[in-house]
């Protein structure tokens, strides 16, 4: 295993990051809500194929098309047809357009999601839902009366050893936070994105990261494994899944405003990589050429 550390953690400080320095991952918690979403299905709690009306308060007639009704793994694998995110982001108190999620609470949620009309049959055609993932987040809170922090510490970051790895910052963990860079380089403020957390909000260092990444390798758990099953459009339960010759490639990127993330798992060739970056860059030909690297190593 290699561990490399570039750059300066905030610009002209001369400190080069650590193992330890924090890092926003931005989407790939995804993949963890998808794991509490596959250890609930093996608790016994819920099953991929339920409704989601059944964990929703109140009537939601409109959430099917043709009889069809959005279920749990429609929400995971980005089928649900739920758009990016609500249409009434910014009808919340204090709505700050530099943190759009900031304030936004499930009232509002409720009431987008009784106005929206499907276009199509839930569970086929492939729509990037940070909303709906948010929602799968909320709903495996109900299911287990839990918080989102505290189930992701005794389901996955305990077990896993991820000390560092935590949701939504507190101040004391913002100490060891890399500052936050646009695409043009400025620093930007760091974002809350609130209810949609269970989205994109998680913040792990490097070290935790590769934990997670050895656990993506080794497939022990259960709940991880079932996240690797391909589902629909070459996607798992919150992973890109895909086969390549002899091996699969498993893979999720992280982008927020001010970070950058990825992170690749090829079980066949206990190999993988993960990238974290505290600007919000083009990284995608970096990405590519680590994979590649990591794939010839492996080969030779």
């Amino acid at each position: 295993m290699s561990i490399y550390q570039y750059g300066e953690t905030q610009k002209g400080s001369g400190h080069l990051p650590t193992s330890q320095t924090i890092y926003e991952i931005g989407s790939i918690t995804k993949t963890f809500t998808a794991t509490l979403l596959g250890k609930a299905v093996l608790d016994g709690k819920v099953a991929l194929s339920d409704d989601i009306r059944r964990y929703l308060p109140g009537e939601f007639p409109n959430l099917s098309y043709a009889d069809h009704s959005i279920t749990l793994q429609d929400l995971a694998n980005h089928t649900s047809r739920l758009p990016a995110m609500p249409t009434n982001i910014g009808d919340q108190r204090g709505y700050n357009p530099l943190m759009p999620e900031a304030n936004y609470d499930s009232v509002l949620c409720y009431q987008a999601l009784r106005a929206i009309k499907l276009d199509t049959v839930p569970g086929y055609k492939f729509m990037y839902s940070n909303w709906g993932m948010a929602l799968l987040g909320h709903i495996l809170e109900n299911v287990y009366h839990q918080s989102y922090a505290q189930l992701l510490r005794q389901y996955i970051t305990g077990p896993l050893g991820m000390v560092h790895t935590t949701y939504q910052l507190v101040n004391e963990d913002k100490r060891q936070l890399a500052t936050p860079y646009s695409e043009n380089g400025r620093p930007i403020l760091f974002q809350d994105e609130g209810l949609f957390g269970p989205a994109g909000d998680i913040h792990a260092d490097l070290v935790d990261m590769v934990r997670y990444m050895l656990a993506q390798l080794a497939e022990k758990d259960q709940a991880i494994l079932l996240t690797h099953q391909p589902t629909q459009n070459g996607t798992g339960l919150g992973w890109g899944v895909r086969q390549v010759d002899n091996y699969r490639d498993i893979q999720h990127n992280g982008s927020t405003p001010g970070f950058t993330s990825h992170i690749s798992a090829f079980p066949e060739l206990n190999s993988g990589c993960v990238l974290l970056a505290n600007n919000k860059a083009a990284m995608g030909k970096l990405i590519v050429r680590l994979q590649t690297l990591v794939k010839q190593k492996i080969s030779r």
